[in-house]
């Protein structure tokens, strides 16, 4: 491992630390402030200029590797799941705690073409596991189980989730791929060594076998986000946790589809620039979006009394170097992070907060 590798490590280390002071963030920071990384061994690829140290550091301290305390042990709706050749899924129960009878992916399925009136979003304790990482860090958080045999659902546990496929036309479906969190010291991807070649105990990477699941949006599925409360300061967001269902995350991915595409991905597709859509947008707030600390991202977008998800950017580019919209009309910021599976039921959570 590089010198860069272990300089990120060792400030990783040092931002998860609980509650950390802002004398030894701006310490795990020191000397990171001009390194510009691309191409993050994380799930994504990403270009971080760590250039402000203050703003990335009350971030970090907010982020880091997230990692929260145990989720409450209310009771959540099951949301059975089933298995066809090449896809899971999830149909709603029929009684608040028993997973209903299931059914092929290939089944017609009905759903609404706008989902129904949300229920509201309530404070919600924070999970133990880390949620997102940062600075180089490997994620932490408990081993999955064993991928049960095809057609059954999967067995309690954490487990990495993507999403995989949504659309503001069917808003209610959600598709997500499934991996297993398995320890690094069993040789798996996106890990990285200690200096001495060894790995953290609770340190995981991702599995190669792959479990696709369809899930619907609605109160058969738990839902967990954690995104910011907007505040003009210099540190520019405060993490918030909150819970709800599937419904009334349709809900809020689909206002802030039709936000995004109206008031950003038509005008970029036009020909304006990105620049001028977020400085419009900052002048005169409208659709959900405000001003966000440009140390920090572009935009927030608000919604109800959901946490307001962030928006560092507004726009990639492609592998031609060419400015596109952001994936699934803008909704790919809302991140699906975690899969648990308690009792049989789903808890999908999602994060929507500084990543970089």
């Amino acid at each position: 491992m590089n010198d860069l590798d272990q300089q990120l490590r060792d400030a990783g280390a040092r931002l998860r630390a609980t509650t950390p002071t802002a004398e030894a963030t701006g310490e795990a920071l020191e000397g990171l402030s001009v390194i510009q990384i691309d191409g993050h061994p994380r799930r994504r690829r990403r270009m971080v200029t760590l250039a402000a140290v203050a703003v990335a550091a009350a971030a970090a301290a907010v982020v880091g590797v997230v990692v929260l305390n145990r989720p409450s042990d209310d009771p959540v709706v099951a949301a059975g799941t089933t298995d066809g050749p090449d896809v899971e899924t999830t149909t709603p129960s029929t009684t608040p705690t028993t997973p209903a009878a299931t059914t092929q992916a290939t089944t017609p399925t009905t759903v609404p073409s706008t989902p129904p009136v949300a229920e509201t979003w309530s404070s919600a304790p924070l999970p133990t596991f880390g949620l997102v990482t940062c600075c180089g860090a490997n994620a932490t958080g408990p081993a999955s189980p064993e991928f049960t045999p095809t057609g059954q659902s999967l067995a309690d546990g954490f487990y990495w989730a993507d999403v995989s496929s949504w659309s503001p036309d069917d808003p209610t479906r959600l598709g997500i791929s499934v991996r297993r969190r398995v320890p690094c010291a069993d040789g798996v991807r996106e890990c990285s060594p200690n200096a001495d070649g060894t790995y953290g105990p609770d340190e995981v990477g991702l599995s190669d076998d792959e479990r696709t699941l369809e899930v619907p949006l609605d109160s058969s599925t738990a839902i967990e986000l954690f995104g910011v409360e907007p505040v003009q300061a210099s540190s520019g967001t405060d993490g918030v946790n909150r819970r709800s269902d599937g419904t009334a995350l349709a809900e809020l991915l689909s206002a802030l589809a039709t936000s995004y595409d109206e008031l950003i991905a038509t005008p970029i597709a036009g020909g304006t620039s990105p620049e001028t859509v977020v400085n419009d947008l900052r002048t005169n707030p409208r659709g959900g979006f405000s001003s966000a600390p440009v140390d920090v991202g572009e935009l927030f977008f608000t919604h109800a009394d959901a946490p307001a998800v962030l928006l560092q950017s507004v726009a990639s580019r492609d592998d031609d170097n060419v400015l596109q919209p952001l994936p699934r009309s803008g909704t790919s910021v809302v991140d699906l992070a975690v899969l648990e599976v308690r009792d049989g039921a789903l808890i999908l959570y999602f994060y929507a907060g500084f990543i970089s």
